[in-house]
């Protein structure tokens, strides 16, 4: 199962409620300001769209619709994966030779639940795009 949330909200629940988001897996570009790396057990940049793409939309060069088209097709375009790990309190670093919507597809086959975590608090955010990609189940 996949589960959405902002990195920023799941900070204030206690250690039982954050349990119920099994693995948390930031999914941005940038390392979020006041986000302690123990608040996260994976961090994967590739799974975020590119720097020229969220710049192009935060400058209002790109639509939400064409935002998320160019990020889909970016999603599906990859051939690496960059995932930071914090699993085990010592942080190493792997490129895996496959998407990271695949990767994360592979961390719910050995977790179950898996949270993809940015800042933003709205509905206009990548991630919901992502938890959509992942649980449509169609091969990207």
């Amino acid at each position: 199962m996949f589960r959405e949330a902002s990195v920023y909200a799941l900070r204030k629940l206690g250690p039982e409620q954050k349990a119920a988001y099994g693995l948390r897996v930031l999914t941005m570009r940038w390392w979020p300001r006041g986000i302690p790396r123990q608040e996260v057990d994976m961090w994967i940049p590739s799974a975020a769209p590119s720097v020229q793409t969220l710049q192009a939309y935060r400058e209002n060069r790109l639509s939400w619709p064409q935002f998320v088209e160019a990020y889909q097709a970016e999603q599906r375009g990859q051939a690496l994966c960059q995932v930071i790990s914090y699993l085990g309190g010592v942080p190493q670093q792997v490129r895996f030779p496959s998407r990271a919507i695949d990767h994360l597809r592979s961390l719910e086959q050995r977790y179950g639940t898996v949270t993809v975590l940015c800042w933003e608090q709205g509905k206009w955010c990548h991630r919901h795009v992502l938890k959509a990609m992942l649980e449509s189940g169609v091969r990207v």
